[in-house]
């Protein structure tokens, strides 16, 4: 799972961008496949955001930087809106006026999920040498991963990212 990408990092946005991103993941990706609970995951990114960056988690690192990654892919898959249909002009992603508050510091979906990837082993390495609760949270970010991929292919393969989640489903019962 913990393939590395050869898109090159996306920086950490700033908060008015992920919590942009959050609520198109939020949006149009949980309801459905519902992995994350929205006040729960709205609460580690506030505490994400209120540490220096040495002291975030990989967990939190990763879980958001993957959602960051899923919104961002909604973003750039989305079809224009019947106000931009009517008006006649060119709306094309290069074009600057196309969805122009998050066009300056957007990064493409396979920066973010580079950025979740790099966290990825630490923070199972954390999970799987607790007390084995943390195997829902690791069947969280193999799915979430999976949503990703669903979207757009990523290696090692939606197959197999499927299959690891089903392993770890089974194992929990």
């Amino acid at each position: 799972l913990q393939t590395r990408s050869m898109m090159k990092c996306a920086a950490f946005p700033d908060r008015d961008l992920a919590e942009k991103l959050a609520n198109l993941y939020f949006e149009h990706a949980n309801p459905q496949m519902p992995i994350l609970h929205r006040a729960d995951f709205m609460e580690m990114l506030d505490r994400t955001y209120s540490l220096d960056e040495k002291n975030r988690s990989p967990r939190s690192l990763y879980i958001l930087n993957i959602v960051f990654a899923i919104g961002a892919g909604i973003i750039f898959e989305d079809k224009p809106s019947s106000d931009e249909k009517q008006d006649g002009r060119d709306h094309s992603p290069s074009s600057s006026s196309k969805r122009p508050r998050l066009s300056s510091h957007q990064h493409q979906p396979e920066e973010y999920h580079a950025s979740a990837i790099i966290h990825l082993e630490s923070f199972l390495g954390n999970t799987a040498s607790g007390d084995g609760s943390g195997a829902l949270e690791e069947l969280q970010a193999v799915l979430l991963l999976a949503s990703f991929a669903l979207l757009r292919p990523v290696a090692p393969g939606l197959w197999y990212i499927v299959g690891v989640a089903m392993r770890l489903a089974v194992d929990l019962g």
